[in-house]
């Protein structure tokens, strides 16, 4: 959809002029699980948002120090009219369609899938000198590849305008019709429904703006009219949401005092007014409600600052008709700023607090509504007249009424948006979205990448920024032949060793197992590129090196197993890609490695029939690094690198006669390297210097990480009631991440000392899967989801901007944790464990205030997680968890 607005904040914008803000501009769509009225989840980037407050975006006319940039979208003139007609076509794969908790009960998995979808629109716009007129129309088409249930086919339609009684008096109104659906994340809703739930939204407003001396007067009146479509369950038979169909109105006035061109104060105050046409199925009432909303607040136009906004602060009261609900008094706030540090770059923050409709129950407990509060931010970066990226975060707390549950809710996303032609694009965007619960059933993580074509006539095909030169920026270009030539240098590593597993086990049964470990590394590596065309780079690279890495499994049981992998020696041989900018080179690589590995694996009461063999496998690496050069021939190195081994066979003496079993093991390791290097050549280029006062203050960005989680378990173990038996064993598997970091830095000559917030969201794990033809075997697993934390950095600027640092700090992280033993109840909850974090990483100058960090860290989790199923002879299993995470960000310092 094109607004992604739920029904309290669309009244409030319509009654007190919010100004909508265009898709790079507005903030983040507020995140699609908190109340029954929000518009169905785009898998895409998310909507335009329109905040509750009055807002404007800056113009140049605002802040005359900035060069005025041209016009990206004039519209096409037709007649009295600008058309902005525009189609995209992009295809989304969402990893948790469902949005649903792995490891529920009973134990599932979560349902990704590919969708694709149409979105051709079309808004027309007056260019009239007195009074306005628009229309708008489109639709977003979804078809799954795999679950042709989830099909929507959503559409809008509506027209707004205004007439000028008087230089100073206007009347203004619209209407709006919407085919929407609910998305599945939606508190409350029907997950046996086996399509999502359709609604129709009707919606009017109309009112009257006028200005007399210094005073603004605006009153207004909206209607909003949802109209719920029955769905059908998996047994056909159909499901009653008319109870769900209700109308909003509300009345409003806001009288605002214009101080002086910088301030404007104002008073504004709303009915809430909510109807149902049916009662709660099986219930004598319904969510009936009369309510009000009040507040004082300050307009304001900074252009020194060149900050623009608004912010308020009330009082909210809803009284509900049904006794059993109580009413609610609660502090009412928003705020909107937009930022525009230059002409170029637009940061958005806001704050939103709104009292939203809502189905939740447990069948005999209902919820009355849900207290949401958000908090969000939006930057956007013009780098040339092709290329915008952005990043993007929201935060909502939702705290239902009447009904004990409370949820925490972390959107986030980055895109980027690049003009092959005038007016059609490539889009790509990554979203991620974390649902934390006091319900344990409610909590999710779901992971959205996106990739995009889109056609938009409308835009100017002679559109070129102006660009800036900003404070540092290198005068002179880059030195020609700085990266080219012969090289060798020396690198010290750590990282994650993963063995999948797989093999049969007595009575017919098989065990899947995610084992892995950690280890350090050294490696020696020379090589030759050259640079080419347009500031790339292409080259080839030898490295040879050893390693410690290991994991470890044992059961003292005789007919347990005991198992290891160490990962010893290898060479390999890369093609290396990069692209040179203003302190570096970004590079990736792909090659092929050869590694000697130690595998040993028996059944303990037959360690004469272990197989212990050393192997060499072939692997296939992909890799991405920074190199850095710290003068003419000397350079650093970041490089994260992950190989894939083939799989290979396991015998073993086993029980049953002490017949041959196999097992299969599939290994892969990911290692961050940090090395030093030397290009050779007595006439190299010099490397152009920026001071290291400009990485003194603010700065915030988004990245993306891979890494690997591992965990070691200890404890007790009881088969069959008898026991009990030691148990030690490495669990690891390898995942994504994405997550923002915002931080303040200050320099003292080339020392630099700073502060980090990082907020991370995740959605991956190890699992180990018992499979028996009886009630035995054992399940278990640990997942990572997202989290926060912080973290003092310490690092030394080299002489061309770039910088090296350390860090050390705290994170807190939310786990899942599974552990089930044959047909007993089985252990599924979720921790929050503080970790202490230290790691190391590098920054290189971009363009001009944009920079590119790798960084990697280890985290060690303070408190191990216990679990001992509810069952005669529990097991007791302890999980102490450990995690590495290389990320590659690009941030933006003001």
């Amino acid at each position: 959809m094109k607004y992604a607005l739920n029904p309290l904040a669309a009244c409030m914008a319509t009654l007190f002029g919010a100004a909508s803000l265009n898709v790079w501009g507005a903030p983040p769509a507020t995140p699609p699980v908190q109340n029954q009225n929000a518009t169905g989840t785009q898998t895409g980037v998310p909507g335009t948002t329109v905040p509750p407050v009055l807002a404007t975006r800056p113009t140049p006319p605002i802040f005359p120090t900035q060069p005025t940039q041209p016009t990206e979208f004039p519209g096409i003139p037709w007649g009295s009219f600008l058309v902005f007609p525009e189609v995209s076509l992009a295809a989304t794969y969402d990893d948790n369609i469902y949005a649903e908790r792995p490891y529920t009960s009973p134990r599932t998995y979560v349902t990704h899938d590919v969708v694709y979808t149409l979105s051709p629109s079309l808004a027309l716009k007056s260019n009239w000198r007195q009074h306005a007129l628009n229309f708008e129309a489109g639709g977003d088409f979804d078809r799954y590849r795999n679950h042709d249930a989830e099909n929507v086919n959503d559409y809008w339609l509506g027209f707004d305008g205004r007439y000028d009684l008087s230089p100073t008096t206007n009347v203004f109104g619209g209407a709006r019709h919407t085919r929407d659906h609910e998305d599945r994340s939606t508190p409350g809703s029907n997950i046996g429904q086996l399509e999502p739930t359709l609604y129709d939204h009707e919606e009017a407003h109309l009112g009257l703006a006028h200005a007399f001396g210094a005073f603004r007067l605006r009153l207004g009146g909206t209607y909003d009219q949802y109209d719920y479509m029955n769905g059908t369950l998996a047994s056909g038979l159909p499901t009653n949401n008319d109870y769900r169909d209700h109308n909003l109105s509300s009345l409003g006035v806001r009288l605002g005092y214009v101080l002086s061109p910088r301030y404007e104060f104002f008073g504004q105050v709303a009915t809430d007014n909510r109807r149902y046409d049916n009662l709660i199925p099986g219930q004598s009432f319904n969510r009936d409600s009369d309510g009000y909303r009040a507040a004082a607040g300050v307009k304001f136009t900074l252009q020194p600052q060149r900050l623009t906004g608004e912010a308020f602060a009330g009082v909210m009261g809803q009284n509900f008709d049904y006794s059993g609900f109580s009413d609610i008094t609660k502090p009412y706030f928003g705020a909107l700023a937009v930022w525009k540090p230059t002409s170029l770059t637009t940061t958005t923050l806001f704050i939103d607090r709104s009292l939203e409709e809502t189905v939740v129950n447990d069948g005999t407990t209902y919820a009355s509504s849900s207290l949401d509060t958000t908090y969000g931010f939006e930057v956007e970066r013009r780098l040339t007249s092709k290329l915008s990226v952005n990043g993007r975060a929201a935060y909502t707390r939702s705290d239902f009424n009447n009904f004990d549950r409370l949820d925490k809710i972390i959107d986030a996303g980055a895109g980027l948006r690049y003009y092959v032609m005038p007016n059609v694009y490539l889009g790509a965007d990554l979203r991620i979205i974390d649902r934390a619960s006091t319900d344990i059933a409610a909590q999710y993580s779901r992971n959205q990448m996106m990739i995009s074509v889109g056609y938009t006539p409308a835009r100017n095909r002679d559109y070129a920024i102006i660009p800036e030169r900003e404070a540092g920026a290198p005068e002179a270009p880059r030195a020609q032949g700085l990266y080219s030539g012969f090289y060798l240098g020396a690198q010290i590593g750590h990282g994650g060793l993963t063995t999948s597993t797989w093999g049969p086990r007595g009575g017919g049964g098989t065990d899947t197992a995610g084992m892995g470990g950690f280890g350090a590394s050294y490696a020696l590596f020379g090589g030759w590129g050259t640079e080419v065309a347009d500031n790339w780079y292409l080259g080839v690279e030898l490295d040879g090196g050893d390693s410690n890495a290991n994991w470890k499994h044992r059961k003292i049981k005789d007919d347990a197993p005991t198992a290891f992998v160490d990962k010893d020696s290898n060479y390999g041989l890369s093609l290396r890609a990069g692209y040179l900018l203003d302190g570096g080179m970004l590079y990736g690589k792909l090659g092929k490695v050869r590694t000697d590995f130690h595998t040993y694996y028996t059944e303990n009461q037959f360690a004469s029939g272990a197989y212990n063999q050393n192997q060499t496998l072939t692997g296939n690496r992909i890799g991405l690094g920074l190199e850095i050069p710290a003068s003419r021939n000397l350079f650093v190195r970041t490089d994260y690198s992950v190989t894939r081994y083939g799989s290979y066979d396991v015998p073993y003496q086993s029980s049953g006669g002490g017949a041959i079993t196999t097992e299969n093991f599939k290994t892969s390791d990911a290692v961050f390297s940090l090395g030093l290097g030397w290009r050779f050549g007595g006439q190299r280029p010099a490397v152009a210097t920026r001071p290291a006062a400009e990485l003194r203050g603010l700065y915030m960005g988004a990245n993306l990480g891979h890494g690997t989680l591992g965990s070691r378990l200890t404890g007790t173990q009881y088969d069959s009631g008898v026991g009990p038996y030691d148990f030690t064993g490495d669990f690891a598997r390898t995942g994504f991440t994405g997550g923002f970091f915002a931080g303040y830095g200050h320099t003292f000559n080339q020392i630099y000392v700073g502060l980090e917030l990082e907020a991370e969201a995740a959605n991956f794990g190890w699992e180990h899967e018992r499979d028996t033809a009886g009630a035995g075997g054992r399940d278990f697993a640990s997942e990572k989801r997202g989290g926060y934390g912080g973290s003092v950095r310490v690092g030394y600027v080299l002489p061309n901007g770039s910088l090296l640092y350390g860090r050390i700090g705290q994170v807190q992280t939310r786990f899942n944790t599974f552990y089930g033993r044959g047909a007993g109840t089985p252990v599924n909850q979720s921790d929050d464990l503080v970790g202490t974090r230290v790691g190391l990483g590098a920054e290189i100058p971009a363009s001009q205030n944009t920079f590119v960090r790798m960084d990697y860290s280890y985290t060690r989790y303070n408190d191990p997680v216990t679990v001992s199923p509810q069952q005669p002879t529990p097991d007791i299993m302890r999980f102490d968890n450990t995690e590495t995470l290389a990320r590659l960000g690009l941030g933006y310092r003001f």
